[in-house]
Formats: C-alpha cells, structure tokens, sequence
C-alpha cells in the first residue's frame, strides 16, 4: 500500500506495518499504544515531546534524532546504542540498569561508587555532590600569596 501527499490523519488497528518506511513524513501528535519498535531505525528524526509507554524498543537505532522533553515509560531498550547525543537533564529512575555503560564504565559500578562515598568523607570531598563545589582542587598546591602586613615605619 503506498500512501503519498495525503493530510488525512490514519486510524491504524492491529496491523502489520512491520517493514513499513516512513520518509519526509509529519507524525506529529500521533499516539503509539502498545506498540513493538524492536529493529526499527530512527534518522534525522525530531521526537522532541515524544511520549511512549509499554513499548518494545530494542536493538533500535537512533541516529541525529532530537529526543528532548521525550517521556519513555516502562519501555524495553535492551540493546540500546547511543553516540554522539546530548544527555542534558537526561532523568533515569526505577530502571534495570545491569550492563549498561557510559563510556564504557559499567553504570552500576558508577552508582556503587558513587554510594560507597556518600559514607566516606574523604572520597565525598573528590565529587561533586548535593550541588556543593570543592573550594579547590585536592591535587594542586595553593600558590602562595604575598603578605600582606602593615609596613612600621
């Protein structure tokens, strides 16, 4: 089926689009329920505002794709690749997280760090952490300053 130059919105029920490809096409505001998205490639796509929930993902491919203010609930992203993207107020929560890495360091060993010196006060004072910033880096000696003494005389 080829659909070309239509602006008819498509109420689409329990097909098969498996294998379909959608080019120069506008989706804004379309709804996916339920849906499986398993292999599919996004390219030169703007999903900024996309909000999908209790969809299969993995082994997808995102490539210059603008996901931002993007909303994924309950979503299956095993296998997931990310290069080259902005990450800026990225939020992850209640996730599996087993495997996933960040430039090539393991997420949980990350996170366990990161806990493990929420209890040390030394290692705390390396991080970065509750919004505090360290007065100066622990590695590089003060320089000293000229004295500043009241000359007699």
């Amino acid at each position: 089926m080829k659909l070309q130059d239509s602006s008819e919105p498509l109420d689409v029920e329990k097909c098969d689009l498996s294998g379909s490809r959608f080019n120069d096409v506008n989706l804004s505001g379309t709804v996916l329920d339920n849906v499986n998205l398993s292999g599919t490639s996004f390219s030169d796509v703007n999903l900024s505002h996309l909000k999908i929930n209790k969809a299969r993902m993995s082994e997808v491919a995102i490539t210059d794709v603008n996901l931002s203010d993007a909303v994924l609930d309950n979503v299956n992203l095993t296998g997931l690749r990310i290069n080259n993207a902005c990450m800026s107020n990225v939020a992850i929560s209640d996730a599996a997280l087993e495997g996933m890495t960040i430039d090539g360091i393991l997420v949980t060993e990350l996170l366990a760090a990161y806990n493990a010196s929420k209890n040390n006060p030394a290692a705390r004072s390396l991080m970065l952490a509750d919004g505090e910033r360290p007065t100066a880096h622990p590695h590089r000696r003060r320089r000293s300053q000229p004295s500043r003494r009241a000359s007699s005389g």
